[in-house]
């Protein structure tokens, strides 16, 4: 296989982020190791958990745009980017085969819609940022800067992105789920996890308490 760069990004957040951080990078690194591969965080505020192999990027811009600073760590490289609150227990499929080659893009679909100005754009290629691949000597561009600190515009922009570059291998929202029991609207369609792995989208902004639990109950039976 090919080098590989894996970066994750997390905020100023409390303890069950960085928890998810920790169970995401140390699953990542028994499924990966050994092959040639740099685990990167790009962080705001203090690192509260200090992981090994890890390589400390501090970021002096908005959290909602670590995923550009830099654009890219190894432009020879594959590169996976990942949030913090993303775990896969088993990589999926679509990983091996883009990591195989050297002409496509990794990207998530996801069973919802938050992509704002961009929703037209993006039509029914529902990609999320929680988890994409670009393979070597590709960059995306930063969003444009009216757009910063807008999550549906950032969501938006990736993945419009995404989808006006093919080819595509492409992980699926079965294989890992947003796990979103507590949402108002999605709760009855967002209460299980996927086959390899899950995303727990309000983690990072304290309205998932059950995502809470879960990462307990997932450190128990992966630590």
């Amino acid at each position: 296989m090919n080098k590989l760069v894996i970066r994750w990004q997390i905020g100023d957040f409390g303890e069950y982020s960085w928890r998810a951080l920790r169970l995401s990078v140390m699953l990542m690194m028994r499924q990966i190791l050994p092959l040639e591969t740099r685990f990167v965080v790009t962080h705001q505020g203090p690192i509260i958990i200090r992981l090994p192999i890890v390589e400390w990027h501090p970021q002096g811009n908005m959290y909602s745009h670590g995923r550009f600073d830099p654009e890219r760590f190894d432009p020879e490289a594959h590169e996976l980017w990942l949030e913090n609150d993303h775990i896969m227990w088993e990589l999926p499929p679509a990983f091996y085969r883009w990591m195989a080659r050297d002409d496509a893009t990794l990207a998530w679909i996801v069973d919802w819609d938050y992509y704002g100005n961009y929703a037209e754009r993006v039509g029914d290629f529902r990609a999320c940022p929680g988890m994409y691949g670009l393979p070597p000597g590709v960059r995306m561009p930063m969003p444009p800067l009216a757009e910063r600190g807008d999550d549906q515009s950032e969501q938006g922009f990736v993945a419009s992105w995404l989808r006006e570059h093919p080819p595509h291998d492409i992980v699926t929202h079965d294989e890992v789920a947003a796990y979103m029991p507590n949402h108002d609207i999605l709760q009855h369609t967002h209460s299980k996890l996927g086959t390899h792995g899950v995303h727990i989208p309000g983690l990072n902004r304290g309205w998932s308490p059950d995502g809470e639990k879960l990462i307990t109950e997932l450190e128990r039976k992966y630590l």
